[in-house]
């Protein structure tokens, strides 16, 4: 039966069927009857119900989005549904789509056995999770923390009442995250000098080989050596000149930028120091929201595009200024009876997480903290 016979009732029922709100746009410009279906009855409300299934949970980036200083960043707020809401939540939501795609390889980047895509249900938690961290950076970590204010009791207690608002799993999945992005930035975008090292010699090496082959095959004629044309002068002066490596170089370069930024970015790193300087650099560039931290893994493939990346932010107070979360999820936890050693060292062995089966059952400690 052709969808025009449809009856109202049964397209309605189709259009809040659809999983993406890009199959609800694109079903509605079918024709004209599916789009006046759509445009004159619920339109805003099945766009929304849309986006819960696709970036859902809304609700937490409804929270995100309307955070503002005049208000505690604990208090629920409840905005009324609007395109303009619409917009920045399809926003938001397509940077935790990102990580969706992006955690299998960094959760089992060594397990490549037991590697997979994340289920319908770990996606929600891993998408809740960015949500909620994404809104602690924003409330906790920025221009107005400053390194000499972070341990005051009223800031700690501020930074604690959020994290108390969400259950104990809950916390763990964000732990899990936040180790996740710590992984991105300690490998991909601060690496060691050691590691920045071992990243290009294995690139130059494989790329060096496969130059010299070519070339060989190119110079050497199959009957005969040396060849009339290679005079003894010119083989001489091979020896004392340094072309076949600058021509290495022109050529590499010219082929990193043709790369995609994670491959070029292999071979343009430069390291941030030996393990005691990157820890520090880590923990500075902790502060960054998701959105941030994904907008430099696609885009920045060199040390200097991350510097002055972080110089828009302000240099004066973003350096040597490490972040909070892990010390306000560590007092948590342990104010609910729990190890949180005990608790990460589960999150890395794949007992606990996002992508995990075991759970910690845990209430939320403050039932009035909304």
């Amino acid at each position: 039966m052709s969808l025009n016979n449809l009856a109202p009732e049964l397209v309605h029922h189709i259009y809040n069927s659809l999983s993406t709100i890009s199959d609800v746009i694109n079903l509605s410009i079918t024709c004209r009857r599916l789009n006046c279906l759509l445009r004159h009855s619920q339109k805003l409300p099945t766009l929304f119900a849309a986006a819960e299934r696709e970036f859902g949970p809304i609700e937490d980036i409804a929270q995100l989005v309307t955070f503002n200083t005049s208000q505690a960043v604990h208090i629920r707020r409840e905005p009324q549904p609007s395109y303009a809401l619409l917009r920045q939540m399809i926003k938001i939501g397509s940077v935790a789509k990102k990580f969706e795609e992006i955690y299998p390889s960094k959760r089992w980047q060594t397990d490549f056995l037991n590697r997979r895509s994340l289920t319908a249900h770990e996606g929600y938690f891993l998408r809740r999770a960015v949500y909620r961290y994404w809104l602690f950076c924003e409330a906790f970590q920025n221009r107005s923390c400053v390194r000499s204010q972070r341990l005051l009791p009223h800031v700690v207690e501020e930074r604690a009442q959020l994290l108390r608002t969400w259950t104990t799993d809950e916390l763990i999945e964000l732990e899990d995250l936040r180790l996740i992005l710590e992984e991105f930035i300690s490998t991909d975008l601060c690496p060691t000098n050691g590691a920045s090292q071992s990243y290009f010699n294995d690139s130059c090496d494989f790329y060096e080989v496969r130059y010299t082959q070519h070339q060989h095959r190119q110079t050497i004629p199959s009957n005969s050596w040396p060849p009339d044309r290679y005079s003894a002068s010119i083989l001489t002066s091979s020896l004392f000149n340094n072309h076949r490596e600058d021509r290495l170089a022109l050529e590499r370069q010219q082929r990193n930028q043709d790369l995609p930024v994670p491959q070029r970015r292999k071979l343009e790193m430069a390291g941030w120091g030996d393990d005691i300087a990157q820890y520090y650099v880590v923990q500075s560039m902790m502060k960054l929201n998701p959105a941030q931290i994904m907008h430099l893994y696609e885009h920045a493939s060199n040390q200097q595009q991350v510097e002055v990346y972080i110089g828009g932010l302000g240099e004066e107070w973003f350096w040597n200024n490490g972040q909070t979360f892990l010390d306000t999820w560590t007092l948590v936890l342990a104010k609910r009876g729990l190890d949180p050693r005990v608790i990460r060292d589960g999150i890395l062995d794949g007992q606990f997480g996002i992508a995990a089966s075991g759970k910690v059952v845990g209430e939320v400690v403050d039932e009035d903290c909304w």
